[in-house]
């Protein structure tokens, strides 16, 4: 029977590991952590009282919006305003009065002095600036204006020498700027006629939504055709390029359904394309037009009315608004028809 020995064991392979050797560096690990948590590092100090102030500057904040947003409204807004600007009121009427009156302010002031005419012309020139900052029309507030600092260049004139020639100069230039929008804003609202068909529309359609000279310049590239009796002026599949006002006249309007209705006098006939022509390009008709008797149009090309849009943002607002109402009662009456 063979027998096997066992190989001696050596020394060097074996690795003796020493138990509180490992406890030992642990300990040390650990310790230093809790001495890195406990260290007054400046740095993290600072990071953490920036980090607190801003907490406490956002929580101030968040309570100030929630208190404006719970308490003030336009009401309350309006009510401060009234109470602060009728308290003032009442103390320029005292302080006014006090020119006759002295005993009736409790406390020395410069006197007023109305009755120098230097002295009340500026008073009425302040009084005139207050009173162009309370109108909403423009048109007074900017005559307002050019009295109120016509006025005060008077005023610099009659105040004894030397005169501050400066304030002149800073009076004139205001005054003139704001006599130049009062001419424009005169000339804007001057009447302005037109022949019977164009005049007819803008009372018709654009009366409350652009003034004379708006629409002036929207008629500038605008024409008027003759559609004959027993004639289409559009078809179905064909293209929209023109938007187009019946004047006058009978014009039948028939869908891909055989369905008729008849176009209103003084209307838009292809609003509806128009504004989709707007959203994709190449809009074609799903309906046809034709002349029951002989129609009167107005019509713009759309390259020259899209040129004239592009560059007037306000007036496409407007006839969008137009082309917006001539749908909706399409639709209305469709509806009813329905």
């Amino acid at each position: 029977m063979d027998t096997q020995e066992s190989s001696p064991i050596n020394d060097s392979e074996v690795t003796i590991i020493d138990v509180s050797e490992e406890d030992e560096k642990l300990k040390a690990i650990e310790e230093n952590l809790i001495q890195e948590e406990n260290s007054d590092n400046p740095e993290d100090e600072q990071e953490k009282k920036e980090y607190f102030v801003d907490k406490n500057v956002s929580l101030c904040l968040d309570c100030l919006l929630k208190w404006i947003n719970d308490y003030l409204n336009t009401q309350y807004l309006d009510t401060m305003f009234t109470i602060l600007f009728g308290t003032f009121s009442m103390i320029l009427c005292i302080v006014l009065a006090s020119d006759a009156k002295p005993e009736m302010v409790p406390f020395e002031i410069v006197p007023i002095n109305l009755g120098k005419k230097e002295k009340l012309a500026r008073q009425l020139s302040i009084f005139f600036t207050f009173v162009s900052f309370i109108t909403e029309n423009m048109l007074l507030m900017r005559v307002v204006l050019c009295l109120s600092f016509g006025i005060g260049i008077i005023a610099n004139f009659l105040s004894p020498p030397p005169i501050d020639f400066s304030f002149v100069v800073w009076n004139f230039l205001i005054l003139l700027i704001n006599m130049k929008h009062v001419s424009i804003i005169c000339y804007s609202k001057r009447h302005i006629t037109f022949d019977p068909s164009r005049e007819l529309i803008y009372t018709t359609i654009f009366h409350k939504l652009m003034s004379r000279n708006d629409y002036q310049q929207l008629m500038t590239n605008s024409l008027i055709r003759t559609i004959r009796k027993g004639r289409y002026y559009v078809n179905i599949e064909d293209s929209c390029d023109n938007l187009t006002i019946l004047i006058s006249g009978k014009m039948r309007k028939t869908d891909t359904k055989n369905k008729v209705s008849w176009v209103k006098e003084v209307t838009f006939i292809d609003s509806p394309e128009f504004i989709m022509q707007n959203k994709s390009y190449g809009q074609k008709f799903n309906i046809s037009f034709y002349a029951e008797t002989e129609c009167k149009i107005l019509l713009w090309p759309r390259e020259m009315i899209n040129e004239l849009l592009a560059k007037e943002k306000e007036m496409k607002s407007v006839l969008l608004a137009a082309l917006g109402i001539d749908v909706s009662y399409k639709v209305f009456i469709l509806d009813v028809v329905k």
